[in-house]
């Protein structure tokens, strides 16, 4: 029986399952004296199902208490002039920003990522690993990350996997994946970031990771602001808990 990807979605505070929200960011464009250029970032927020209700209500009450949109990391932090954060107070999005990262650190087992330079995708296109990856950098990241994260999340039980969808659409779809028959659907859930609170607080998490590294040179030099502080706090707090899929052990950084 095929599995309705929005009953899925309504029942992600079921105990006893894994749940592992995913999200992407371009960590670097142009390289700088301590990081490569071109740098994509597909990673997940995994955490135990029991904890995502009371995740999901303390974000959403918050929302619904300051009247904000959608929790997107680099609209509240950098708010261009057509986003609905340009006119809310900084105080206010510094508040938000923490919450958001607060949350991942304190409901988050870990957070699993793939980044590969564009660079280095070129060179593993050329070489042994060429077969199967498509031409595109952001969709080859997307492929290896897919393939990679199920080979973490078997093991602890069911698991529910959900997608941040690449445009907005009406309703959430569900993608078969081979090998995911521990999935609760047998494959990813894709839906619109704003009705998902997990989306929004792996969306943060991801982009305190990319926030760090782009700036880390102004930092080690005495120019962060609260934006960073915020981010490097997060850092801290997930020390150990955050693992690259490329490692064969799973590295923790």
């Amino acid at each position: 029986m095929t599995l309705d990807p929005s009953s899925i979605l309504a029942d992600l505070a079921t105990a006893g399952r894994t749940l592992a929200f995913c999200d992407e960011t371009d960590i670097t464009h142009d390289a700088t004296a301590t990081i490569r250029a071109r740098i994509h970032l597909m990673g997940a927020l995994v955490m135990p199902s029991d904890h995502y209700g009371g995740m999901r209500d303390t974000l959403d009450d918050w929302r619904a208490t300051h009247a904000l949109p959608e929790v997107h990391a680099n609209e509240v932090v950098t708010p261009g002039t057509k986003s609905a954060w340009r006119t809310i107070d900084r105080a206010i999005r510094e508040r938000t920003f923490a919450l958001a990262c607060d949350l991942a650190a304190r409901v988050g087992h870990s957070i699993a990522y793939v980044h590969i330079p564009k660079s280095q995708y070129d060179d593993m296109r050329d070489g042994l690993f060429a077969k199967g990856l498509p031409g595109s950098h952001k969709a080859g990241v997307k492929r290896v990350f897919a393939a990679s994260i199920l080979d973490r999340l078997p093991g602890s039980g069911p698991a529910v996997l959900v997608m941040d969808r690449d445009k907005p659409g009406k309703a959430p779809t569900l993608t078969p994946m081979a090998g995911g028959n521990f999935l609760i659907g047998g494959g990813a859930v894709r839906a619109d970031s704003a009705s998902v609170a997990g989306l929004q607080v792996a969306d943060a998490a991801l982009y305190a990771i990319g926030r760090y590294l782009r700036r880390r040179d102004g930092i080690v030099a005495g120019q962060a602001d609260a934006f960073d502080e915020i981010a490097m706090t997060m850092l801290a707090a997930m020390t150990g808990r955050i693992e690259s899929l490329l490692t064969e052990a799973g590295e923790h950084g």
